[in-house]
């Protein structure tokens, strides 16, 4: 089962920013390539590209989730100035 669109931006957002943030050549658009074929329909025709976005995908999930400090799965806001709650 896949996580909610919303929260894989945000696990996006946490690796590129604070997990990855000393990779220079890593940006949210291609994290975020992956994730929109993932959620298209007919993503699993290719078992090749099937099986390297969805690598790409959990381990993008799995590292947001062990760098995470906050966020909408923990009762924070994605919007500026969000508060701890």
């Amino acid at each position: 089962m896949l996580p909610l669109p919303d929260r894989m931006e945000y696990a996006i957002e946490i690796v590129v920013n604070n997990a990855c943030s000393n990779l220079h050549f890593l940006e949210t658009s291609s994290p975020r390539l992956i994730a929109r074929e993932v959620y298209e329909e007919g993503f699993g025709d290719s078992r090749d590209r099937r099986d390297k976005s969805l690598g790409l995908f959990y381990a993008v999930l799995a590292l947001a989730q062990r760098f995470n400090t906050g966020g909408p799965e923990r009762g924070h806001s994605t919007g500026e100035g969000a508060t701890q709650g």
